[in-house]
C-alpha cells in the first residue's frame, strides 16, 4: 500500500510539471462496450433446480451509457463525476461428462449446464482524474450502483451423444427463468482507467475522448453465493467545455493603509532606582553561592481541585529522569513550578521523611465552608505524588480546613485568591530546603533596562514584541497581543541566561502588527557590552570577591516574625559570613496594602533578619513595593515578592 501511495504521489508531481494547459470544467455523455467477466463458485440457485457440478466462471457483453461532469481542481487534477446505466450480463457454463445407457449400450455423454444472467444497474461513479500528459489522463475511483435487473435463465442440454433425450423426450431439461434469489440490491466496485482528449474544434470547446476502464467488483451478486463480476469497458465520451467570460474586472484603487510607525529607546536604571543614560553594559563575573527559597504552597483556581497548567507535571518515565540539580540555572518561578517534582525526588532520596498536605479554601462564595473542596485539592496533590513518583501513601498525611492557619487578607481579591491552596509541611527540612547553587554569578551594570516605546498607529494593535540579540542570537523577548505599553522593564538579575555573554554589542528593536495585518519594525539599535570575567580579573590582578545571594520568604501576613524555615536559612547565611564580609539586607513586599504600611513592614522584616545575623558590616533597608520582581497577578508571584534579600560580599584574599 505504501509503494502504491508513493507511486501515485510521483505521478501527481510529474504531471504538475508537464501539464501547463489552462483547463476548464466540462460536461458530456459517454458510451462503453462492457466485457464482463463472472467468477463464481456455487452449484445452483435456491429457486432454480440444477444437476450442475457447479458454476465457476462465465462471460458476457453489455454496455454503459450515461452523463459525466469534470471539475478542475488544479492544473493536473480534476474531479470526474459520472451517472449512468450499466449492463453486466454474463453466461455461466459448465460441461459434465458421464456414461449413459443408450439403446442398452454404455456410451459417453456430455451435458452442458448454463446460467444466463441478466444484471443491470443505475450507478454513480466519482473519480479523481490525474493528467499524465497533454490530453492523457488517469482515472481512479469507485462505482456505487442500484441493481434494477437481476434475472437468470437456466437449462441443462445434451451435447453428446447426438441422439437420445431426457425423460421428457427432449434434449434439454430444467429450463427455468427466475429472479436471482437474495440478490444484492447494491453494487460496489473499484474503478480505474485511462482516457485521451481529442479536440474537435480550434477553440477547444468540444472533445472526443476514447477511454478504457476496469471495474473490480467488491460485493457478491447474491447473498451467501460466491459470485462476483469484473468488467473491462471500452468506449467514447463526448464533452463540451464552455469558454469562460474574459471580461476585464473593474479597476480597484489601491487601498490606503493606515499609518503605523514604531520607535524604541532604552534607558538604564541604577541600584538606587535612578534613571541614567547607558554608555555601555558592564557584565562582571563573580564566584557565587546562591540560595533560592522554595514556596511550599500550591495554588488552585476558584472552586477547582485540578492542578493549574502552569505547574510542571511529569509522566512516570519523565519523573525517573528528573533531577533537582537541573534547576540550578532556572529562574525563581520556573523552579517553583517544579515544586511537586522537587518534593517527589527528595522524598525518594529521604525514605524516612513524611509530609502533610493541608487542603484549604477561600471560605468565600462557592467555596464557603466547602471542606470537601479542600480535601479534593489535597487528594489531587497526593495522587500525583503516589502515582507518578510512587511515594507510598502511608508517608503522606492529609488534612483539611477552610481558611489556612495563617490566611492572607480575606477582604482583598488577591488575598482571597491566595487562600485557595494546599500547604506542604514536613518532618524533614531537606524536603522543602532552598535550592542552593554554587556557581559563577554574572551581574550587569546598570542592573535594569527601561525600554520606552513610541507607537503611531491609526488601526488597533494586534500584537507586539521587543527582541534583544547578541551575535544575531535572540537572548530576550517581551511580547503580548494587547496594546503596546509605553514602558517595558528588563531586570537582568531575574534571568541569568539572558545576560550578555561576550563583548559584542546588544542589539534591540520593537516589532508591531496592527489588525489590518500591517507589520513594522523600529530601527535596530545597539548598546556596547564589556564583559569582565573571573579569569580576566586574575590576569590583571584586580581585587575580586565572592558574591552570595539569599532570599527569605514565608513571612506571616503583615508580620515580621522569623519562622522556623527562615531561621534555618539564616543559619546557612551565617555559615557563609566571614569577618571581612559586607552584608546588605533589602526588605520587599507585594502590592497588597498601602505603600506606607508596606514600606514600614519591609523595613521591619529587614531589621529582624539583621538582628539574627549580628554582623559588623551590615545594613538593612526596606524598599516596600517599589520593586515588584515577580508577576503580582499570580498568588505565587506576590508571595515571592514578600521577601528579604541578603547580599553577602566577601573579598577574595590572595
Amino acid at each position: 500500500m505504501k509503494k502504491i501511495f508513493v507511486f501515485l504521489s510521483l505521478i501527481v508531481i510529474f504531471s504538475q510539471v508537464l501539464f501547463s494547459q489552462s483547463e476548464r470544467n466540462s460536461y458530456g455523455i459517454f458510451g462503453h462496450i462492457n466485457l464482463n467477466s463472472h467468477t463464481a463458485n456455487f452449484d445452483s440457485l435456491s429457486n432454480c433446480p440444477s444437476c450442475s457440478p457447479g458454476f465457476r466462471d462465465g462471460s458476457g457483453i453489455g454496455f454503459s451509457l450515461g452523463f459525466l461532469s469534470n471539475f478542475i481542481l488544479s492544473k493536473s487534477l480534476f474531479l470526474d463525476l459520472r451517472l449512468g446505466y450499466f449492463v453486466r450480463n454474463g453466461l455461466l457454463k459448465r460441461l459434465e461428462e458421464d456414461t449413459v445407457n443408450l439403446n442398452a449400450q454404455a456410451v459417453k455423454g456430455v451435458f452442458e449446464h448454463t446460467l444466463d444472467a441478466k444484471i443491470s444497474s443505475i450507478g454513480f461513479e466519482p473519480m479523481l482524474g490525474i493528467r499524465l500528459w497533454e490530453g492523457l489522463s488517469l482515472h481512479l475511483g469507485f462505482h456505487a450502483g442500484l441493481i434494477i435487473q437481476k434475472d437468470a435463465s437456466h437449462q441443462e442440454k445434451i451435447l453428446e451423444p447426438s441422439t437420445g433425450t431426457y425423460e421428457n423426450n427432449m434434449r434439454t431439461r430444467l429450463v427455468n427463468d427466475v429472479q436471482i434469489p437474495d440478490a444484492a440490491s447494491f453494487r460496489l466496485s473499484l474503478l480505474g482507467g485511462l482516457s485521451y482528449e481529442l479536440p474537435l474544434n480550434s477553440e477547444k470547446t468540444w472533445f472526443l475522448q476514447p477511454e478504457a476502464f476496469y471495474s473490480y467488483g467488491l460485493n457478491e451478486v447474491a447473498k451467501n453465493t460466491e459470485w462476483k463480476i469484473n468488467t473491462i469497458r471500452l468506449g467514447l465520451a463526448l464533452k463540451y467545455s464552455p469558454k469562460p467570460d474574459i471580461s476585464e474586472p473593474p479597476m480597484i484603487p489601491p487601498e490606503q493603509k493606515p499609518e503605523l510607525l514604531a520607535n524604541i529607546n532604552a534607558k538604564g536604571v541604577d541600584q538606587n532606582g535612578n534613571e541614567i543614560n547607558i554608555a555601555k553594559f558592564i557584565v562582571e563575573e563573580f564566584l557565587s553561592f546562591e540560595l533560592k527559597p522554595l514556596l511550599s504552597y500550591l495554588f488552585f483556581e476558584e472552586n477547582s481541585s485540578e492542578i493549574p497548567s502552569r505547574y510542571v507535571l511529569l509522566t512516570k518515565d519523565e519523573a525517573k529522569k528528573f533531577r533537582v540539580e537541573n534547576l540550578h540555572k532556572a529562574g525563581v518561578l520556573e523552579t517553583y513550578y517544579n515544586l511537586l517534582n522537587i518534593v517527589g525526588r527528595r522524598m525518594l532520596d529521604n525514605p524516612d521523611a513524611m509530609i502533610t498536605l493541608e487542603g484549604c479554601n477561600s471560605n468565600e462564595g462557592l467555596e464557603k465552608n466547602n471542606t470537601n473542596l479542600s480535601k479534593g485539592r489535597a487528594e489531587t496533590v497526593r495522587d500525583y505524588l503516589t502515582k507518578v513518583w510512587e511515594i507510598p501513601e502511608n508517608r503522606i498525611k492529609l488534612s483539611t480546613r477552610n481558611l489556612p492557619q495563617e490566611p492572607s487578607n480575606v477582604n482583598e481579591p488577591d488575598g482571597i485568591e491566595e487562600n485557595r491552596r494546599v500547604e506542604i509541611t514536613t518532618n524533614k527540612f531537606e524536603i522543602l530546603a532552598p535550592i542552593i547553587t554554587d556557581d559563577t554569578l554574572r551581574t550587569v551594570n546598570p542592573p535594569m533596562v527601561r525600554f520606552y516605546n513610541d507607537i503611531r498607529n491609526e488601526a488597533d494593535i494586534k500584537n507586539w514584541s521587543i527582541e534583544a540579540y547578541q551575535n544575531g542570537k535572540l537572548i530576550k523577548k517581551f511580547d503580548d497581543d494587547k496594546s503596546v505599553p509605553p514602558v517595558v522593564e528588563w531586570i537582568f538579575d531575574l534571568e541569568q541566561k539572558s545576560i550578555p555573554k561576550d563583548n559584542t554589542p546588544l542589539d534591540y528593536k520593537l516589532n508591531v502588527e496592527d489588525i489590518t495585518g500591517q507589520k513594522v519594525s523600529s530601527d535596530l539599535k545597539s548598546i556596547p557590552v564589556d564583559v569582565i570575567t573571573i579569569q580576566k580579573k586574575k590576569r590583571d590582578r584586580v581585587g575580586d570577591k565572592y558574591v552570595d545571594r539569599f532570599s527569605l520568604i514565608l513571612f506571616a501576613y503583615d508580620k515580621a516574625t522569623i519562622s522556623y524555615y527562615n531561621s534555618r536559612v539564616i543559619d546557612i547565611i551565617k555559615s557563609r559570613v566571614k569577618p571581612n564580609s559586607t552584608i546588605k539586607i533589602l526588605g520587599h513586599t507585594d502590592r497588597l496594602g498601602t505603600s506606607e504600611r508596606n514600606q514600614k513592614l519591609s523595613q521591619e522584616r529587614a531589621d529582624a533578619v539583621r538582628k539574627e545575623l549580628k554582623a559588623e558590616k551590615i545594613s538593612s533597608t526596606g524598599l516596600g513595593e517599589t520593586e515588584l520582581r515577580y508577576n503580582n497577578n499570580l498568588p505565587e508571584g506576590r508571595f515571592y515578592c514578600r521577601r528579604v534579600d541578603v547580599l553577602v560580599e566577601t573579598p577574595i584574599e590572595e
